[in-house]
């Protein structure tokens, strides 16, 4: 099975109405949006231990998995292609889109905050984590 074919399986099992919208995109649009998913899905599913949200996932990355989540994000980040996905493909997203690397630092905040097990405390701290779990996405 091709990575393509996996992205969008996972996607379809991880989250059907996104799948679904993704539809309305051109192929090349949607596969990248399918990839970018996938590295959030990925990183979200490493945080807490779970496979497309759901069940238990063996500890990929060991005692500090946001810290691993943020090394391999980086090499991405600098275009490396050639690492593993879902990496790859959110390298192959920031070469083909220019993608601000802003954007995936910021999202990676939010996996550290859940990794940290962090709770808001006031309205801002709640805001503050909704731009970093869903704001910059």
């Amino acid at each position: 099975m091709n990575s393509d074919a996996r992205i969008s399986g996972a996607i379809r099992a991880g989250s059907k109405s996104f799948a679904t919208a993704s539809a309305l995109f051109d192929p090349a649009t949607r596969r990248r949006v399918w990839q970018l998913y996938a590295w959030c899905r990925y990183c979200d599913d490493v945080t807490d231990g779970q496979v497309l949200g759901r069940g238990s996932l063996d500890a990929a990355f060991g005692r500090e998995p946001a810290g691993e989540l943020r090394r391999w994000s980086e090499r991405a980040l600098a275009g490396d292609t050639a690492i593993r996905e879902p990496f790859a493909g959110l390298a192959r997203v920031v070469v083909d889109t220019g993608l601000p690397a802003v954007y995936v630092r910021e999202h990676l905040t939010a996996f550290e905050l859940d990794a940290a097990d962090w709770h808001p405390e006031t309205l801002d701290d709640t805001l503050t984590y909704c731009y970093h779990a869903a704001g910059v996405v």
